[in-house]
């Protein structure tokens, strides 16, 4: 497989995706569900509800629950209303914030010389503040503020090394805005809390240096004030980082999700967002989509195509506005937070950036537990002409002797009728039920349910979203009668060669007693074939490049920069 060029999200596809960013949807309520159930967030240090999504600026809930309802306007939080969106983060536990507190003292004592030495540039500042009041404006502000944040910047540089998600630049702007927004709040209130005597004012408005002395050891106090809320007020897996320490989730559903959850009422319908680390999403997404214990490699060639659906995905979601990247569920890619599996981050972190690309862009990187031998080029159904690095038309034999390659199941005709009556009302009784069309790559098209002498017509894709057990698009009908008599299927195949059938025949009073499904494969057989990926690595020895290569045919290797 060929490698191409970086290429730059941000630039080259008009995507602005910070690496923190994915926002994940994990469930869709209609409104008039959460107004009569709620459901809850748990976190054992408590929870910061920010109504801003830049920093994690708010209300601080001691509580470890909080329980989430709605009425026709509002979302409802332990009873109290809020506007919509909402974000909750998991509160910082009680060690970490003295570590972080101790952080910035132990910075301040260490420089206190040097920062002795910059804060001459504020004593014109004081001067003016103290004995000028009348020509005391905005902009004599701006003295301050220049001072705080040169300061916050050397700490920044100092003690925030190394930190993956963030650019110390971009690092840097987040802390000037933050800055900007409290400082001059922060500097007046604290002052405001130190109750100076009146033999304190007459000292700072007469003696220089007593009043040089004191402005300087309240404006550090205050920029340490700054530098906590600040760090605090940062993504959770940021801060993570910083304190070199695991800060605990919010579980919700008996999953625990890292980084932010989101609230979004839109409409009729409350939306639960989870946005967090590219990699934390990858994480669990190879957990649950694949097989924990299986080689290094197979894992990274899932890492690597989990990481291009989601890049297509947020690009799809850009163009149409939607509120969320990608779902959690088999609609997208499964996702249920954060788990214990650390040796799977090895096959992220070896794969870091890397995504399939055709023509210079990120594919629709589809894959299946088992292809079952299923080539895709030969499937009718579907259109594949803006996808045809889908359309392999190479067999996959490597998965045909793995446990999943071949299923069956069994239906008792009560609870087939029961099924079927839900897409068909007017279905009496079931006569015989038969697979009447395939294709040419043997995925059904259409199966027919008799009912005396009316027949009933299904697609195979209608059959599978119908009968959960169904673990694929090819398969076969096998019906048992009254008598135990065995009634084959008619079956009509599509393809070049000449139309073939197999015709049963059954007695006018043979009555279905069971019905038996039985296929190949687990999944739509497109794209990635995981167990014929694993065969290709333990027992060929193939590395990712030519797995990838072979599932996706005339596709590129193209490693992604994010705009940090």
């Amino acid at each position: 497989m060929r490698w191409s060029y970086l290429i730059y999200i941000g630039c080259f596809y008009s995507l602005c995706l910070h690496s923190f960013d994915v926002k994940v949807l994990l469930q869709k309520y209609n409104n008039s569900d959460l107004i009569n159930h709620a459901i809850t967030f748990k976190s054992n240090s408590g929870f910061v509800i920010s109504k801003n999504s830049e920093f994690i600026i708010g209300k601080h809930i001691q509580e470890d629950t909080l329980c989430i309802s709605s009425d026709a306007h509002h979302i409802k939080i332990n009873g109290i209303k809020y506007n919509s969106p909402c974000y909750i983060v998991p509160n910082v536990s009680l060690s970490d914030q003295k570590t972080l507190k101790k952080s910035i003292t132990d910075w301040f004592y260490k420089y206190q010389s040097m920062l002795l030495k910059e804060s001459v540039k504020l004593h014109t500042f004081f001067d003016t503040f103290m004995q000028k009041k009348e020509t005391f404006t905005e902009q004599t502000y701006d003295t301050l503020f220049k001072y705080v944040q040169d300061i916050t910047c050397l700490f920044l540089e100092d003690i925030v090394v190394d930190i993956s998600v963030m650019s110390s630049e971009t690092l840097k702007h987040k802390a000037t805005l933050f800055i900007q927004y409290k400082i001059k709040e922060l500097f007046l209130a604290n002052l405001g809390l130190k109750q100076l005597s009146r033999k304190d004012r007459k000292s700072l408005q007469q003696i220089a240096t007593y009043r040089y002395d004191f402005f300087t050891k309240h404006i550090h106090e205050v920029i340490q004030l700054l530098l906590y809320d600040f760090l605090l007020a940062l993504p959770r897996n940021m801060l993570s980082e910083i304190l070199h320490s695991e800060i605990s989730g919010i579980t919700y559903q008996d999953n625990t999700y890292l980084g932010v959850i989101s609230l979004l009422k839109e409409q009729n319908f409350v939306y639960v967002i989870n946005g967090l680390d590219i990699d934390d999403y990858l994480l669990s997404v190879i957990r649950y989509e694949g097989w924990p214990g299986w080689p290094l490699e197979v894992n990274k060639v899932l890492a690597i195509a989990c990481r291009t659906y989601l890049v297509w995905q947020i690009l799809q979601a850009q163009k149409t506005k939607r509120l969320y990247h990608i779902e959690n569920g088999i609609r997208h890619q499964t996702y249920k937070g954060h788990h214990k599996y650390a040796r799977l981050k090895k096959a992220v972190e070896e794969t870091k950036d890397i995504c399939i690309a055709y023509n210079s862009k990120p594919i629709l990187a589809m894959f299946d537990s088992c292809c079952g031998g299923v080539v895709p080029a030969k499937i009718n159904q579907l259109d594949l002409k803006k996808h045809t690095y889908l359309m392999r038309s190479k067999p996959c034999m490597y998965c045909k002797n793995c446990k999943i390659a071949t299923w069956n199941i069994e239906f008792a005709y009560d609870d087939i009728l029961t099924l079927l009556q839900q897409e068909i009302p007017g279905l009496q009784s079931i006569d015989q039920i038969a697979v009447t069309q395939k294709d040419e790559a043997g995925i059904v098209t259409e199966v027919t349910i008799y009912d005396k002498d009316i027949c009933f017509k299904l697609t195979g894709k209608k059959m599978y979203s119908l009968f959960q057990g169904i673990k694929s698009f090819c398969f076969d009908i096998e019906t048992f009668s009254n008598n135990k008599q065995f009634d084959k299927k008619v079956i009509k195949r599509r393809s070049k060669k000449k139309e073939t059938k197999q015709v049963g025949s059954t007695t006018e009073h043979d009555i279905v007693k069971k019905v038996m499904i039985s296929g190949n494969g687990y999944g739509h057989h497109i794209g990635l074939c995981q167990w014929g990926a694993m065969k290709l690595v333990k027992d060929f020895h193939w590395n990712y490049q030519q797995i990838l290569d072979f599932y996706y045919p005339g596709t590129t290797l193209i490693k992604l920069k994010y705009q940090r």
